[in-house]
Formats: C-alpha cells, sequence, structure tokens
C-alpha cells in the first residue's frame, strides 16, 4: 500500500456516536460471509461489469466488508475508505477518475493496489436514518458516463442490503441472547453436553488445548481426557478448511462473543469426518481474551445422508464406490451397482400432492436401507428426486444381480399406504456390474444409469444389464428423431397453453404456448427430451416455426371468438437455432399481419443459455426481432450469474422469475429476500416481471406484496390443449 501522508481522511459525521450504536444493534460486524449478501456483490458485478464490488460497515476505527469481489481481504482502516465520505451524504457518492478528482488522487487505494479509478458507493440507510456504509462499485479504469438509471440500480442494491441486515437481525439477536447465556453459565452447559459433544478448552495464554475423552473419540483416538498442542489438532483438519478455522482463531481477539463453524477433520482410519465446532471467548476483567472454550459434535452423517429418505447422497455414494474399486481385499469381487427410478412419480406427485409423494419416497428409502443391512458393502443412496442407487457387495455375476433386480422390482411394488390410499409402484432398473471395463466410481455409476436409460425406453417395470453397446447405441434417440421428423411434417404434435394472469386481479392477460408429442409407442414424450433431440438433428427450427404458426393463429382465433381482447398476449420460447435464422423477423410479420395479430401481443422468451455462445450476434438479431414490434422477455432468470448484465446488454421488455426460486421463497426469509431483490430491480430497470411455477395460495400472496404483477402456474392452470383452454376461458367470463 502506498504512503498516506497526503491523504485527508473523512471528517466524523455529526452524529458518530449514535450511528455506531444503531450499526453495532445489526450484530453485523465479524460475521461470517452469508448467501445473501454475496448474493447481491456477484449481481452487482454481473450488472455494473466491475472488477470490485463491496458491501462497506463503517466501524470506529476500521472499514468491515460483510461481503466483498475482486479483493481477498476483509477490513481496512477507516482513514483511507473511501466509504467513510459516502456516509456523509445521502445519495450516492461517485468519483469518475479518481486519479483526476482532488480528494481522492492522493488515496493509498488510488496510488498503489487495487489502484482505484472510477468509484461509485450508495449509502446503507438504517434505523432512524443513520449512515451504516456504502455499497460500493470499483473499476480500475475511468468511467465518465455513470448514468441516473445506474445510480438508482445502485441506490436499490443499497435499500436490499439493509433489507436482509433487517431479516437477519432478530434471529441474530436471540442467539447473541444464547450466547450471554451460555457465556455466563459456561461450566454448567458445557457439562450437561459431555455425554453427547466433545468439549475443548484452548489456553490462549500458554497455547495448550485441553481435549475431552469424547473430542478425541471424534476422530478415533482413545477417549482419554488429555492436554495437546494446537499444532497436533490443526494437522487434522481438511487443508480446504484449514482458512476458515484460522480466521475464527483470529476472530477471538476481537470482542466477539462467540463463534461456530463446519469442517473436517481426518479420522484414525483415513477417512475425513464433518464436525460442527461452537465455541464461546472467556475474557479477564479488562475484557481481553483468555481461553476459548467450546463443544464438537460429529455430523458427518448430516452432511452424507439425504434429508428426506436417509440414505446416503450421490457423493457419498461415490466415495463408498471409489473405497471398493480401490481395496485390494475386493480383486476377486464382484459387486453389483443399480440405479433405480420409479416410473410415473411425478404423475403421481401432481396428483396427490407433494406431501403423499415425500411419504412415498421415505418408504421406499426405508425398504432399500433394510435391503442394504444384509452385506457390509452394501448401500443405498438417493440420487435425485426420483431416482435411486443401490451398491450390492459380494460375489455377484450378471445372471445374479438380475435376479436381485427382479427383487428389487417386487420389494419396492408391494403396495405403499399413503394416508387412506393404497399406492403401487413400477419401478425401473439399471445395473452395472464391477467387472466391466470402468476407470472410476462415477464411471461406474454412469454405466447404470445408461442402462437405466435403455429399460426406460421400451416402457415401465423393466430391468437391464449395462452392455457396450448401449453406451454407443442411442438406438431410442435414433428412433425419436425419425419419428419427431414425421411427427413435424405429417403435424402430429399438438401445443398447449399455460394461461398468464395479473397477480392483483387474476385476469388472465397472455398464454404461453408449449409443445406436446405423444407418440406412439413410447406414450407421451417430455419436451426436455425431445426438444435436445430437435436441436441434436436439426429439426428444432421446423419445431419452432410450427409452434410458432400454431399459437398466432390460436390467439387470432380466441380473439375472433370473443374469448379474449385485444390487449391479451402470447409467449413463445425461441432456442438458440431459431434465433440465429434470418428468416425468423420476416415469418414474425408475415404470421402478424396474416391473422390480424399486433405484434406488440407476441412476446418471445429467451434464455440465458442462448444468448452465451454469440452475444454480439444475439443482440443484433434481437434488435432485428424488435424491430418487427414483439416484446422480448429473459426466461429462467436467476439461474446463471450473467443473467442481469444480459438485462442492461439485450433489449429486453420483461424478466420470468425461475420457478425454482418462487418454489423455494417460502423456505426463509434470505430465499424470499432474493426474490424481492429480483422484482426491485426489475422494477429499477423498468422491466415487467412474471412469476413462473406459483403453486400455492401462499406463494401468490407473497408475490403480490412483493410487487409482481404477473404470474402463471398449477395455482391458476395447468397447460392445456386448445380445445381445454376454449373451456378454461368460457368458466373465467361467466365466473
Amino acid at each position: 500500500m502506498a504512503s498516506t501522508d497526503d491523504w485527508v481522511p473523512a471528517p466524523l459525521p455529526y452524529n458518530e456516536a449514535e450511528r455506531l450504536r444503531v450499526l453495532k444493534s445489526y450484530c453485523v460486524l465479524d460475521s461470517e460471509p452469508e448467501p445473501g449478501f454475496d448474493y447481491l456483490t456477484r449481481l452487482a458485478a454481473e450488472l455494473f461489469q466491475v472488477p470490485i464490488v463491496l458491501i462497506s460497515l463503517i466501524d470506529e476505527h476500521r472499514q468491515f466488508f460483510k461481503s466483498a469481489v475482486g479483493v481477498n481481504f476483509r477490513e481496512t482502516p477507516r482513514d483511507t475508505s473511501f466509504c467513510a465520505y459516502s456516509i456523509l451524504e445521502n445519495e450516492p457518492l461517485v468519483v469518475p477518475d479518481a486519479q483526476e478528482n482532488e480528494c481522492f488522487r492522493t488515496n493509498p487505494f488510488v496510488t498503489g493496489e487495487p489502484n482505484i479509478r472510477f468509484y461509485a458507493s450508495a449509502p446503507l440507510v438504517g434505523r432512524d436514518g443513520m449512515m451504516l456504509g456504502g455499497f460500493s462499485i470499483i473499476d480500475q479504469k475511468p468511467r465518465q458516463d455513470f448514468s441516473e438509471r445506474e445510480r438508482d440500480c445502485l441506490k436499490q442494491f443499497a435499500a436490499l442490503t439493509v433489507l436482509i441486515m433487517e431479516h437477519r437481525l432478530y434471529p441474530e439477536r436471540l442467539s447473541r441472547i444464547g450466547d450471554e447465556i451460555v457465556q455466563a453459565n459456561e461450566r454448567f452447559k458445557l457439562a450437561t453436553q459431555a455425554a453427547t459433544e466433545g468439549i475443548w478448552d484452548w489456553d490462549c495464554v500458554n497455547d495448550s488445548l485441553y481435549l475431552s475423552g469424547r473430542a478425541r473419540a471424534i476422530v478415533g483416538e482413545e477417549a482419554v481426557d488429555c492436554y495437546v498442542r494446537i499444532e497436533d489438532w490443526l494437522k487434522k483438519i481438511h487443508p480446504a478448511d484449514r482458512p476458515r478455522v484460522n480466521t475464527i482463531a483470529d476472530m477471538y481477539a476481537t470482542d466477539a462473543l462467540s463463534f461456530y463453524a463446519e469442517y473436517r477433520v481426518i479420522h484414525k482410519d483415513g477417512r475425513w469426518r464433518w464436525i460442527a465446532n461452537r465455541s464461546i471467548a472467556v475474557r479477564n476483567s479488562e475484557g481481553e481474551p483468555t481461553r476459548l472454550v467450546g463443544a464438537m459434535v460429529d455430523i458427518t452423517e448430516r452432511k452424507t445422508v439425504d434429508a428426506l429418505t436417509g440414505l446416503a447422497t450421490r457423493t457419498h455414494l461415490l466415495e463408498h464406490l471409489e473405497r471398493l474399486m480401490e481395496s485390494g481385499s475386493h480383486a476377486e469381487e464382484n459387486f453389483a451397482v443399480y440405479v433405480i427410478n420409479l416410473d410415473s412419480f411425478k404423475l403421481l406427485n401432481s396428483g396427490l400432492g407433494r406431501g403423499a409423494g415425500d411419504s412415498v419416497l421415505r418408504e421406499v428409502g426405508l425398504r432399500l436401507s433394510k435391503r442394504a443391512s444384509v452385506h457390509p458393502d452394501s448401500m443405498a443412496a438417493r440420487l435425485s428426486a426420483d431416482e435411486f442407487a443401490m451398491v450390492l457387495g459380494g460375489k455377484r455375476n450378471e445372471h445374479e444381480a438380475l435376479r436381485v433386480a427382479e427383487e428389487l422390482s417386487a420389494l419396492l411394488g408391494s403396495s405403499i399406504a399413503v394416508d387412506d390410499k393404497r399406492i403401487s409402484l413400477s419401478v425401473s432398473i439399471g445395473l452395472a456390474m464391477r467387472s466391466h471395463p470402468c476407470k472410476s466410481s462415477s464411471d461406474l455409476l454412469q454405466c447404470a444409469e445408461i442402462a437405466l436409460g435403455e429399460a426406460k425406453l421400451h416402457g415401465g417395470g423393466n430391468r437391464l444389464v449395462f452392455s457396450e453397446s448401449m453406451r454407443h447405441g442411442m438406438l431410442r434417440q435414433l428412433e425419436l428423431s425419425s419419428a419427431l421428423h414425421n411427427a413435424i411434417s405429417n403435424e402430429e404434435l399438438e401445443v398447449y397453453y399455460q394461461p398468464k394472469l395479473h397477480l392483483p386481479s387474476r385476469k388472465v392477460i397472455g398464454f404461453e404456448a408449449l409443445v406436446r408429442w405423444h407418440h406412439p409407442k413410447f406414450g407421451m414424450i417430455s419436451a426436455e427430451e425431445f426438444i435436445g433431440i430437435a436441436e441434436q438433428f436439426d429439426l428444432i427450427v421446423e419445431l419452432g416455426t410450427l409452434v410458432l404458426t400454431r399459437s398466432i393463429e390460436q390467439l387470432a382465433q380466441w380473439r375472433d371468438n370473443g374469448l379474449v381482447d385485444d390487449e391479451v398476449s402470447m409467449a413463445v420460447n425461441l432456442s438458440a437455432l431459431q434465433l440465429v435464422d434470418r428468416r425468423l423477423g420476416r415469418m414474425l410479420r408475415e404470421l402478424t399481419q396474416k391473422h390480424g395479430v399486433p405484434p406488440q401481443r407476441i412476446s418471445l422468451e429467451v434464455t440465458e443459455g442462448v444468448l452465451i455462445d454469440d452475444t454480439e450476434r444475439a443482440n443484433e438479431i434481437l434488435e432485428e426481432l424488435k424491430s418487427t414490434g414483439v416484446l422480448l422477455d429473459l426466461d429462467d432468470f436467476g439461474t446463471g450469474y450473467s443473467s442481469l448484465s444480459y438485462l442492461q446488454r439485450f433489449p429486453f421488455d420483461g424478466l420470468k422469475v425461475d420457478r425454482s426460486f418462487v418454489m423455494n421463497m417460502m423456505d426463509s426469509r434470505e430465499k424470499a429476500a432474493l426474490v424481492r431483490s429480483i422484482i426491485a430491480l426489475a422494477h429499477a430497470l423498468h422491466l415487467n416481471v412474471i412469476a413462473e411455477g406459483i403453486e400455492t395460495a401462499e406463494q401468490l400472496e407473497l408475490l403480490r406484496e412483493m410487487g409482481c404483477e404477473y404470474g402463471q402456474g398449477y395455482l391458476f392452470s395447468r397447460p392445456l390443449s386448445a380445445a381445454g383452454m376454449d373451456t378454461f376461458l368460457s368458466t373465467s367470463a361467466t365466473a
């Protein structure tokens, strides 16, 4: 860092004492990084295209970074802080070129690393109007064109930061009260925990570490109390986790009361165990830390076990497979890996509700767990929503493995009681043998998954052993590609429509067109599967043309029949190949003119993935499409880090909040705050917001409260055929 001799620090605010009191009441100083704050700084870095973004809190003598992108330190002296100037005003502080600014050109962060040129910061305004710090963006090159719109966006980021601070305040206060109680009753608390948790006591003055017998047992050592060197314990910590532990060790010197961390330690058997460690600082009469006292508990099971079913996770299963494959004791043994899919589970989940689906999954997990207990090398795992895996140890050939697969089918096919119903499952199973030439555990699991895919091609309830021909054949894809070509040519595909509603009034304001394909052999083929095939075999443009043509015709027909008015719109998804098709603009003009549909009633939805490959070309095409008068929406917003920069770079009219955000926002204040931030930022950018996947009245009410204007989802209607939508619209009109 350069000299600070010529630098003039910012003056103190007139209300400094009160400001510091309010700042400390948020309990955010010296806290660990948190996803909500980090999400905002990452989004801001993408939106403003800057290398450095900081959430700065101005303490008495320092600047603490609650979240930071582009720097590897968490605090600086207050005297050298730009942000100390930011808290003097209500409006954003903007420095186009720090080297040319009389006030800032001698700042050590300008004359030295990180070589600040451009700086902009919106104040974090807390309770009673107190300036707590700033939401700051920094560039290493000057910017002379920071617009009013960008200033407003920066203020939105600052406001959302304070909102998240408020949301975390109440549980933080409860935690602090709990910490104070723990500190006051330290020995009593630790004594009551001793039966289940390992106790440790680090004498910071003499640098000795006391470990209880339970603490030593967690790492496989003799369960006897003893004193060890702190260095010996630190060596047991996983290298990737040591920085986190070192941070806690440093923090005890501050005025923080308690600390919490989760990290891995090496067990005597050579395996890594996860532990949760909670501790408090014991201080002398002068407030100086003398000891760090804590309790640790083994949380390996929580880290490696699926929360719903109690089975192993995919990661844990792969680790188990790796050990089996590397173990010399199994050189002459064979074992089988089974991947099991619950046929039609999604239909069951939709028909009976998620609660019933969860009950089914738990029962499946219980049955597989019991089956896995017959051999020490066996393990059951949950791979995804309705997909499970089994590793069955012992000497097995393919004939024996298939017999076991039949047993698994019967085991899982036995009816399951859910509420007052009996549900019978059909399962498809793919299996692979250790004897197959697989190089790794992931390769072996993939072989079983390929076999499962082949089994599902033949309908539900099938069981297949992996063969190398499956990897290279992909007969289903070839057959479907040929059938899809014929289906497009013969117009056998059907377009379904899902209504979009104005959430405050629940009035239908538009539709999204969704293509459906019912194959005569395989039944209903998922859009995800056949659209992938269409892209792979150059059929996607023809498919997109069919959907666009059919949907515009249908909108005109509903209008002519009096089922919708002239303000209702139609949304159609675009693929990457459609986007670069030069004929698209002309086709849009012809179709809208032919059917008398105003182009502004057609909305084209594109995902971030469509725009990544060639952004310059994509922008040219989007501008050409805009010239036809149609609207453009960014679909699946929030699933990629670049979405916000695309909103600024491309001429979008709206964004669709991805269904995963809507689905999860009821789980916590933090997840709800993320949805709220997306809606607020969209409004700041003057964009329409459409929420996808609204399934419950609670979700609808929260979205309304957040200011989201539009939405779609099963709460209002599933996607319907044209005839089904006729009925829906007629019923809605008479309701």
